[in-house]
Parts: C-alpha cells; sequence; structure tokens
C-alpha cells in the first residue's frame, strides 16, 4: 500500500455553521462567527484521495479546512486558529506554515463565456483552468462550487489540484501573483469552506452537482524553488537601524500595540481596525523609515491572521492602500524612546 504523502488539517466548529444558508426568500446568510474548533488531520496521498474527502465534507457544514500544520496533535480540542500568541489572552499558535502538495484555489467574478450553463460544473471549471498560468493547463483538478455560485454572477469556484512537489504559501503568493485567485487562502490559518450551502425547508439546490473531475496530467508541475524565493529585503545605509525591528522605541512599540489589535479584530471589526492600523502605520512611515512595501506586508498578514470570511485580499488590500496614504498625509512625530 502507497504511503500518504501529504495532509490536510479539517477543522469542525461547535453549534456553529461554516456554510452560507439560502433562505426561501432568496436571500443569502453568511457564515456564522465560529471562535474555537476542534482540530485534526486527514491523510491524502494523492488527488484521487483529496476528492475523496472533499465529497465527504460537501454536507458537512460543520467543518472547513485550512493549510496550517497543527503545532501540537495534544491541543486540538476547542481552540483558536492561531499562527501566533494571542497579546490579550496568552492563547499560543496552534497552526504554522507547510508546505503541501495539495493546493486550493479560490476563483471569483470570472465571466461565464457565452454559451455555458453555470449548472454544468465540469464546463465552468474547464473555462477557470484557461485563465490560470500554462502549468494548470493539462493537470487533473477537482473542482467544487461555492454558495454563490449559480445566484451571483460570474464563476466562484474552489479549484483543488495536486502539486508535483510541496508548495508553500510565500511560494505560491510569487507564483501565482497576477492571476484570478485570491491570495487569502495561503496563509496558514485562512478559512477554505469545504461545505455546500444550507437550503431552507422547500428550497431546492439549483446545482445538479457540486463537485466535478477534470482529466489531464496527474501532477501541476510549479516552478523550481530557486525561482519562487522572495527578492530579499533593500539594504540599508550604513549605520542605519530600521526602527521597525528595534523594540525599544516607541515607534515599535506603537507599530506593536496597533498589529495586536488588528490580529484580535472579532467579526465585523476587521474592516474598520484595519483602516485605523493603516493610517498608523502611514503616519509612522517617515519617523519610523520603513517602506510602503513593509508598511503593506506586516498589515495584510496581521489581517489575515485574524481570520474570517470578510478578509477579501482585493478588499484588504485597496483599505491598506488608502490608509497608508491618508496616513502619510498626517504624519505622526515622536520624540525619542
Amino acid at each position: 500500500m502507497t504511503a500518504p504523502t501529504d495532509t490536510i488539517t479539517v477543522l469542525r466548529s461547535h453549534r456553529r455553521r461554516l456554510a452560507k444558508l439560502i433562505r426561501a426568500d432568496g436571500t443569502t446568510q453568511g457564515y456564522d462567527a465560529a471562535r474555537t474548533f476542534d482540530m485534526f488531520e486527514r491523510q491524502v496521498r494523492d488527488l484521487d484521495a483529496l476528492a475523496a474527502l472533499l465529497a465527504t465534507l460537501l454536507p458537512r457544514p460543520d467543518c472547513m479546512v485550512v493549510r496550517g500544520w497543527i503545532i501540537d496533535p495534544g491541543h486540538v480540542h476547542r481552540v483558536r486558529r492561531l499562527v501566533h500568541p494571542d497579546p490579550e489572552t496568552g492563547e499560543v499558535p496552534t497552526l504554522r506554515e507547510h508546505p503541501h502538495r495539495w493546493l486550493a484555489l479560490d476563483l471569483d467574478s470570472l465571466p461565464i463565456p457565452a454559451g455555458i450553463d453555470a449548472r454544468d460544473i465540469s464546463a465552468c471549471a474547464a473555462v477557470a483552468r484557461a485563465a490560470l498560468p500554462p502549468a494548470f493547463h493539462d493537470a487533473r483538478a477537482v473542482v467544487t462550487a461555492t454558495a454563490s455560485h449559480s445566484i451571483k454572477p460570474g464563476l466562484r469556484l474552489r479549484y483543488w489540484c495536486w502539486c508535483s512537489r510541496p508548495v508553500g504559501g510565500p511560494e505560491l503568493d510569487l507564483w501565482l501573483r497576477g492571476t484570478p485567485v485570491d491570495h487569502s487562502v495561503f496563509r496558514p490559518a485562512q478559512p477554505i469552506y469545504t461545505a455546500a450551502p444550507v437550503f431552507d425547508a422547500g428550497v431546492v439546490d439549483p446545482l445538479p452537482t457540486r463537485l466535478a473531475l477534470l482529466e489531464g496530467a496527474a501532477d501541476v508541475v510549479p516552478p523550481p524553488p530557486d525561482a519562487l524565493r522572495p527578492p530579499p529585503p533593500p539594504t540599508r545605509p550604513a549605520g542605519y537601524a530600521s526602527r521597525l525591528g528595534d523594540d525599544t522605541t516607541r515607534i515599535a512599540m506603537m507599530i506593536a500595540s496597533t498589529l495586536a489589535r488588528l490580529e484580535t479584530a472579532g467579526p465585523g471589526q476587521k474592516h474598520d481596525r484595519l483602516r485605523a492600523a493603516a493610517r498608523t502605520l502611514g503616519g509612522l512611515m517617515d519617523e519610523g523609515g520603513f517602506t510602503e512595501a513593509e508598511a503593506e506586508r506586516v498589515l495584510f498578514d496581521a489581517v489575515s491572521r485574524a481570520g474570517g470570511a470578510e478578509v477579501v485580499e482585493r478588499n484588504a488590500r485597496a483599505t491598506i492602500a488608502w490608509g497608508l496614504d491618508k496616513g502619510r498625509r498626517s504624519p505622526i512625530l515622536v520624540d525619542g524612546p
């Protein structure tokens, strides 16, 4: 028997719905705000095993998956999905970044070509595959329809495939930059919803099936690791000490406090806290001597760690850009440590 070559982390909620609810009046209710979960790993050896697991998760509105690796197998019951310690509660991290051979891509709002029926998941999947880089064009894939597919305009699919080697989240960010995929699912703790929507009594699912297999070659072949290494940070002038990394300065304390508040944002708080945090870091850029790119990175990482269904990458990055610009127009002056 072939030994499993990868694992996938499944999270199970306690009396919280991790699926959208389609009501009889046609409205859609979002996901419940779940704070704690039971975590467990499922072994998958190839795309067929992954497809079988996804089929079992489709009718499970209490479950979802994440890319993160469970840090402590003895600490998995009623825990939060944390990548960093919570400075307010003292709760320890439960998940860490880990490369995987399985890959989940979110594709939203791609236009549906004329003649393609949104209910034909296989045909829609072929359209999605054509929008991805060439490495995906001849590879097998499993495609699942999200809750909004056929309800909102465009293709709304989750595209699952198997890579020829394990690929980490930072590598995926570089490789798939500029493609029509949501990068937030590459973060260790970001929810990847797997359940079909829940329908009110009397409401019929408009899709005859929500999972389809696209045939092709065995694996997606990513670029080699050397091609996906992030560029080195810019060299500072001689004698320059970045205040971002100096924990004895008031600026560093302000930044740490701002990011901690953002990371611990609860449901409905993330947008306002991200706006405020971006304005703060924008106001500190000149005094702190760090770049806009550095500020954008730490802000996006912080809001991603907060998690939640409302963290959409393109919206978050737009909010960050707005806040940094506003903050830089009103610099914060800091007098010494």
